[in-house]
């Protein structure tokens, strides 16, 4: 794949999503709090949440399985920063790398549905959580489209 300047600069923005997920998830790993932290923090998410089916699901699925949904945030983050950041280095190095647009879409789609789920539990919250997660959620949504379109040439 080469890239153009357009394209350059939306993996230029990639290559920023990654490191924006690669810096929320190291502490998460080196926090030995979070994965017993997370079943309070999801109850106060579910405390006022204004949407009643996904209050739901926090109270009846999330919370009680907190420690799995902790490992699988940890690890989801992980797999969003690592595919994102290194396909758009791979991409913006002009190497050939066969799947390279196939990986890049799993890290956005990964990503996307990160924000999505911590956006839906927290947007009530602030402002600023609902506002992030939501820019966060379209820019992988256009990484995730423009992997497609690029995949199909």
């Amino acid at each position: 794949m080469t890239a153009n300047s357009a394209e350059k600069n939306l993996l230029g923005i990639q290559l920023i999503v990654g490191l924006i997920w690669l810096k929320s998830v190291v502490p998460k790993f080196l926090e030995p709090t979070f994965v017993k932290n997370l079943a309070p923090t999801l109850t106060y998410f579910s405390s006022k949440n204004p949407l009643p089916w996904y209050r739901q699901f926090l109270q009846s699925i999330a919370i009680p399985n907190a420690s799995l949904f902790a490992e699988l945030t940890r690890f989801g983050e992980l797999t969003a920063a690592i595919l994102l950041g290194v396909t758009a280095l791979v991409a913006l190095r002009k190497m050939r790398l066969s799947k390279i647009h196939e990986l890049a879409m799993v890290g956005a789609l990964t990503g996307a549905w990160l924000n999505l789920q911590f956006g839906l539990a927290s947007f009530w919250t602030s402002p600023a959580s609902e506002t992030l997660n939501l820019l966060m959620f379209v820019v992988q949504a256009i990484l995730v489209f423009y992997h497609w379109q690029t995949m199909k040439k």
